[in-house]
């Protein structure tokens, strides 16, 4: 998920959507459905988003440690190796990450994966994934957290019956990684919605929008 950021400037791109967003919040306004702004701040994303990040993380590593003997497993040759290469292979999987919300929402979009954009903030080196459609709830709540469960709970699960230390840890770290579209994912099923709602990612803020029919 993107990070808000009130004092940067946009870039062209950004500009772009923000105008698109516009035009589509227009038509569905138009339309007879009320706008609700879901979006949080910086700060909410980087503290409460990282603490759920954590405390899920959390029970995948004590389970870890209470059923395998990981201890030798921190020691002997190539140590160093699978240090840096842990990193590199992180780095490859926060894209992949990205790329994963994309897929998925992409999958129940109109125009497939053209609707689907990527980018960083090099500001703050955020990378992020943004859909210019509107969605269901369980559409947008799938490419939400599918990065979550694929690159974080399946490996921490492998690693149970792998006795594998490393993919424990890469799944701990992609979980925690996750913790900004874990918050987003809270705030989504803390919300009443209905099954005619509509979700639509902001295309420059930390979150997104919701689009409820007014009451006849």
């Amino acid at each position: 998920m993107k990070e808000k950021d009130t004092e940067r400037k946009l870039t062209e791109a950004e500009q772009r959507r923000l105008d698109a967003f516009k035009v589509k919040s227009g038509e569905l306004l138009s339309q007879g459905y009320e706008m609700e702004d879901l979006t949080v701040s910086p700060m909410k994303a980087n503290t409460t988003g990282v603490l759920y990040g954590t405390l899920l993380a959390l029970p995948f590593a004590v389970l870890f440690f209470l059923i395998a003997d990981s201890s030798s497993m921190l020691r002997g040759e190539g140590f160093l190796f699978h240090y840096v290469m842990f990193f590199v292979v992180m780095f490859v999987l926060i894209v992949i990450h990205e790329l994963i919300h994309g897929l998925t929402w992409s999958v129940s979009t109109e125009n497939g994966f053209r609707s689907i954009e990527f980018g960083v903030i090099w500001k703050t080196l955020n990378p992020y994934c943004t859909c210019s459609e509107p969605l269901t709830k369980s559409q947008y709540m799938a490419g939400l957290l599918m990065p979550c469960l694929l690159l974080g709970v399946v490996p921490c699960l492998i690693s149970y019956f792998t006795r594998n230390l490393w993919l424990l840890a890469m799944g701990a770290v992609m979980i925690m990684s996750a913790g900004g579209d874990i918050l987003i994912g809270t705030l989504l099923l803390r919300h009443r919605s209905r099954s005619d709602d509509l979700f639509l990612d902001h295309p420059t803020d930390i979150g997104l929008v919701c689009f409820r029919k007014k009451d006849s």
